[in-house]
């Protein structure tokens, strides 16, 4: 079983980008949103970011024929992982009040995710970045010591900034304020109970402070993680792209098959209503240590 990087946040967090940067480092390998590998991966057989469908991507492809998973046992597992790790089953989750025969199917599913995943691609470490607190809490207590979990939150005025765009791909109707505010509100909470339970497992991330000196973010990880980033830095410091690898689920920059990053500082410029419900989400944020 090999390590499990895990990077929880709320959507629109930088998640993706923060994964691929990470992993552009020997040892570490990305998989992108592990949550959807069932769905997206192998029984939609969206395209990879290598550019092939998955069921042809030698990632993928090798995944299954490791696992010997047909249709049938991935649309279980698909089942299952839905009904265990969606936002509203948070608090049943917590409290331990959930089908053991279903935590028995998740937890037999992801080790053998894992374990395939770390020898294909010949790597120490795996790095999901699937973000929901459900999935952080469920990994960490099925795998013991095998589990470290980032914690990336984003300002307010970002997060409303990024719901109230229009995208084709991943956002045809942009987020109402009302909905923004009570899904900030409820998976900040939910965040904040892993990171108490996790304790020194979890550490803290600002998207704000990762964007405007990534350098000293990487070295906080590699600090707390023991985790060489060395490859990383000195790409940042040089200005070189990052591949991506092969993600299935994820921020649609997956599909450039390689990034750069650009570091800058500033918030979005608010007017009206937005303006004055981030001062006040920012306040939450701020009181709950993020």
């Amino acid at each position: 079983m090999p390590d499990i990087l895990y990077i929880m946040g709320t959507g629109r967090s930088g998640t993706t980008i923060l994964e691929i940067i990470l992993c552009n480092n020997p040892g570490l390998t990305g998989v992108g949103e592990f949550k959807y590998v069932f769905q997206h991966a192998f029984l939609e057989n969206r395209v990879c970011s290598c550019g092939k469908a998955a069921l042809e991507c030698e990632r993928w492809s090798g995944v299954l024929t490791a696992t010997g998973w047909d249709r049938a046992a991935c649309t279980e597992m698909e089942r299952v992982v839905t009904s265990l790790e969606s936002h509203a089953r948070f608090p049943l989750l917590w409290a331990g009040l959930v089908s053991e025969k279903n935590m028995t199917i998740y937890r037999r599913a992801n080790e053998s995710l894992f374990k395939s995943i770390a020898a294909l691609s010949r790597s120490n470490v795996v790095v999901d970045s699937s973000k929901y607190e459900s999935r952080a809490l469920a990994l960490a207590r099925l795998f013991p010591g095998r589990v470290k979990v980032l914690c990336l939150t984003r300002s307010a005025a970002g997060l409303i900034t990024a719901f109230q765009k229009k995208s084709e791909k991943e956002q045809v109707y942009p987020k109402s304020l009302l909905w923004i505010a009570g899904y900030y509100v409820y998976v900040m909470l939910c965040m904040w109970i892993v990171r108490a339970q996790l304790k020194g497992r979890c550490l803290l991330v600002r998207f704000e402070d990762f964007k405007h000196n990534p350098e000293a973010v990487l070295d906080s990880i590699e600090t707390w993680s023991g985790y060489s980033l060395a490859v990383a830095r000195r790409k940042l410091a040089e200005g070189d792209w990052f591949t991506v690898g092969h993600i299935v689920s994820g921020n649609r920059i997956r599909t450039k098959g390689k990034v750069s990053f650009e570091s800058g500082s500033g918030e979005p410029a608010l007017l009206g209503a937005a303006r004055g419900l981030a001062k006040v989400l920012e306040a939450y944020r701020r009181c709950l240590g993020f």
